[in-house]
C-alpha cells in the first residue's frame, strides 16, 4: 500500500472529522466504509444515531453483514495479520466494549443502514398527508406507464377552462403534433425532481416568469464565461474578423461577454464557427456569403483561427449548447414557450399524483420530493424532522456518484442545523462520503454526477468536508492497471466538466511485488466472425466486427470469463479482506465499451 493511501484511510476514520472520499473500483472502499462506521458506534449513545446510507438493497445487506461479521470474528478472537485487519480488529473490540456499557443488542436489526429509498418511503408513510399520496403507495422502478397516463389525461383538458386553453396554445407550438408535444412533457416529468422546487409560482405568473429569467440568465452566465476561458487569446482576434465580415455584408458589430444579454451575439458569432450539423466549420465555407471575400485579410485571420479552435472538442461542446440556449427576451417564441410551458407543469404534476393516487405506485423521484416535504421547511419543521434532528448524529453515504437532484435536497434538509450546530464546539456532527465519478451508472433515475463532484470540491449541505482520494487497486496486476490509466486516461481526459456529465480520469496504483507472466496484460482480438469468441467477452464494433478483451486481472491468475460470476476469493493477496464476497475480478466490458471509438478498422 502506497503511503499516501495509507494516511487517508487513517484519517479518514477519525470520527471528528467529515470527508468526501473518491474511491475507484478496487481501492478497498468497502472496508474503509466498515472501519468508520465501527469508529463512530463505537462514541454514539445509541446505534440509530449512525444512519449508513447505500443506493441497492444488495449493498445495505452485505455492509450490515461486513460489520456484523467483523463484531463476531473479534468475540471469536479469530487471528488476523494484515494492518488493516488489525486496525478493522480495534475499532470492532471498542465497539463490543461500548455496547456493553451500553447494554446494547448488536445485530442486523439495529444497525442502521438503508437504501435511500426505503429511508425515504418509511418517512412518506409517517406523513401520508404531506406525501400527497394519502395512503400506502408502492414505488416502482419503471413509472413510464404512469408518464403516459398523466400525459393523456392533461392533453384531454386541452380547451377545458384557462390551464386548457393554455395547453392548446403549447400543442400550436407544435404544429398540432400530440405525439412530440406527449414526448417533451413525458420527458419533463421524469426529470421533475430538477424543476419542480422552481416552477411552483403558477399562481403568480409575473414572479414566475422572472424566476426563470434569473434561473436561464444565471445558466447562460455559466456557459458564456466557459468559453470566454476557453476561447482565451483568440477571442480579441476572433471578433474583429467578424465585425469586418459582418461590415462587409452591411450588418452591424456584435460584442460577446458573460452577461446574458449578449447571448443573441453569441449564437451569431457560433453560427459562423459551426455548421447548421454543429460541426466546425471547414475552410472551404468560410466563404463570400459570410462576408469573407477571397484572399481577404481577415477572411486568413479567421480560417486561422478557426483550424486552432477545432482541436479543442470541449470548447465545440460548449458552443453547440450555448447555440440551443433560449434569449430570455420577452416576447420571442422560444421564451414564450419556456413561460408557456412552466405555467403548466404544475397542472401536468397534479395530474401524475392523481395517476399514482388511482394506481397505488409511485415513482422515485416522488417518494424523495414527497420526503423533503415530510421534513416541512426551514422556517417550520416538521415533528418529524425534530425527532430525526435528535436520533441522527452521522451519515455514511456509499455510491454518492449515483444521487440524484430531489435525493440531495432531501439530505440537506436532514442535515439543516448542523454547520450551526458544529460551530458551538459541540461534538461534531459528521457527514461520510464515498464514491467514484466514473462509475456513475443511474443516469436511468436521474443521477447527477455533477453532485459528487461539487462535494469533492468541500462541501455538501452547508458541512466543510475533507475531499481525499484513494488511489490503490487491490484488485488487479500491475499490467492491467497500467493498461487502464493509459487507455482511459486519453479516452476521458484530465478535467472535470459536471455540466457536460465528463469526468476526469483518476490514475490508480497497482500492488507491488508481482511477476510477469506469459499470460499477463490485457489482450485485444478483432474477429470478423462473432462466433469465435465466447458470448460473455463479445462486443460488437461496427457492423461484422467484433472486439474480444481479455486479461489478466486479478492478483493471482488470468482471468476466466465463464467463471467471473462465481470466481473464488483470493487467499495470497495481503489485502484479501478487503475484496471481501466480491471476486477478484474486474469486469472489462467497462474498458471496452470505451474502446469502441477506436474499433472503426
Amino acid at each position: 500500500m502506497t503511503t499516501s493511501d495509507q494516511t487517508v484511510r487513517r484519517e479518514a476514520i477519525d470520527p471528528s472529522r467529515s470527508f468526501c472520499v473518491s474511491a475507484p473500483a478496487g481501492s478497498g472502499k468497502t472496508e474503509l466504509l466498515t472501519q468508520r462506521l465501527l469508529a463512530l458506534l463505537a462514541r454514539v449513545d445509541r446505534p440509530e444515531q449512525v444512519l449508513a446510507i447505500t443506493f441497492t438493497r444488495k449493498a445495505a445487506s452485505e455492509m450490515a453483514l461486513r460489520v456484523i461479521e467483523k463484531l463476531d470474528q473479534a468475540r471469536e478472537a479469530i487471528p488476523v495479520t494484515a494492518e488493516h485487519e488489525r486496525q478493522t480488529r480495534e475499532l470492532a473490540l471498542a465497539v463490543i466494549d461500548h455496547a456493553a456499557r451500553k447494554k446494547w443488542r448488536l445485530d442486523d436489526t439495529t444497525l442502521n443502514i438503508r437504501t435511500i429509498d426505503s429511508f425515504c418511503h418509511e418517512l412518506t408513510r409517517q406523513m401520508p398527508i404531506l406525501s400527497g399520496t394519502g395512503g400506502l403507495v408502492e414505488p416502482v422502478d419503471n413509472a413510464l406507464p404512469l408518464y403516459e397516463e398523466a400525459v393523456r389525461q392533461f392533453l384531454g383538458q386541452a380547451g377545458e377552462g384557462a390551464a386548457g386553453e393554455r395547453i392548446l396554445q403549447l400543442l400550436m407550438h407544435f404544429d398540432n403534433r400530440w405525439s412530440r408535444a406527449s414526448e417533451l412533457l413525458v420527458a419533463l416529468l421524469g426529470r421533475r425532481g430538477d424543476w419542480a422546487d422552481v416552477v411552483n409560482q403558477h399562481h403568480d405568473p409575473e414572479t414566475a416568469e422572472a424566476v426563470l429569467a434569473e434561473t436561464i440568465g444565471d445558466l447562460s452566465s455559466e456557459r458564456l464565461s466557459d468559453a470566454l476561458q476557453r476561447l482565451d487569446a483568440h477571442s480579441g482576434a476572433l471578433v474583429p474578423a467578424i465585425n469586418q465580415a459582418r461590415a462587409h455584408l452591411g450588418q452591424d458589430s456584435l460584442s460577446i461577454s458573460e452577461s446574458p444579454e449578449s447571448l443573441p451575439d453569441w449564437q451569431v458569432v457560433i453560427s459562423m464557427l459551426l455548421t447548421t450539423q454543429s460541426e466546425w466549420r471547414k475552410p472551404g465555407g468560410v466563404n463570400a456569403k459570410l462576408g469573407f471575400p477571397p484572399k481577404s485579410d481577415h477572411k486568413i485571420q479567421f480560417a486561422a483561427i478557426l483550424e486552432t479552435l477545432a482541436d479543442d472538442p470541449a470548447l465545440l461542446e460548449v458552443l453547440v449548447e450555448i447555440k440551443q440556449l433560449p434569449a430570455t427576451t420577452r416576447g420571442g417564441k422560444a421564451w414564450n414557450l419556456i413561460v408557456l410551458l412552466s405555467s403548466l407543469l404544475p397542472v401536468l404534476q397534479a395530474h401524475l399524483l392523481l395517476v399514482f393516487q388511482r394506481s397505488g405506485q409511485v415513482d422515485h423521484t416522488h417518494v424523495a420530493l414527497a420526503a423533503i416535504q415530510a421534513l416541512g421547511t426551514d422556517e417550520m419543521p416538521t415533528s418529524l424532522a425534530q425527532r430525526l434532528d435528535y436520533q441522527i448524529e452521522h451519515i455514511l453515504i456509499d455510491e454518492f456518484q449515483d444521487t440524484s437532484s430531489s435525493q440531495a435536497q432531501f439530505l440537506e434538509r436532514l442535515m439543516r442545523g448542523w454547520p450551526e450546530h458544529n460551530a458551538t464546539g459541540a461534538a461534531s456532527r459528521t457527514l461520510f462520503i464515498v464514491g467514484d465519478a466514473m462509475q456513475s451508472i443511474y443516469g436511468f433515475r436521474y443521477a447527477d454526477v455533477a453532485l459528487f463532484l461539487q462535494a469533492r470540491k468541500g462541501q455538501f449541505a452547508g458541512v466543510a468536508l475533507e475531499s481525499v482520494t484513494l488511489t490503490q487497486n487491490f484488485r488487479s496486476r500491475p499490467e492491467v492497471v497500467a493498461w487502464v490509466n493509459e487507455a482511459l486516461a486519453e479516452l476521458i481526459g484530465a478535467e472535470d466538466a459536471p455540466h457536460y456529465g465528463r469526468l476526469r480520469h483518476v490514475k490508480a496504483d497497482s500492488l507491488p511485488g508481482y511477476e510477469s507472466s506469459a499470460h499477463s496484460g490485457v489482450h485485444i482480438t478483432l474477429f470478423e466472425d462473432q462466433d469465435a469468441i465466447p458470448r460473455s467477452s463479445r462486443i460488437r464494433c461496427g457492423r461484422s466486427r467484433y472486439l474480444a478483451v481479455s486479461g489478466t486481472t486479478s492478483a493471482t491468475g488470468r482471468a476466466n470469463p465463464a467463471r467471473c460470476n462465481n470466481a473464488p476469493r483470493s487467499r495470497t493477496s495481503p489485502m484479501g479482506a478487503i475484496r471481501g464476497d466480491r471476486p477478484p475480478l474486474i469486469r472489462v466490458s467497462a474498458v471496452g465499451r470505451a474502446l469502441r471509438s477506436s474499433c472503426s478498422v
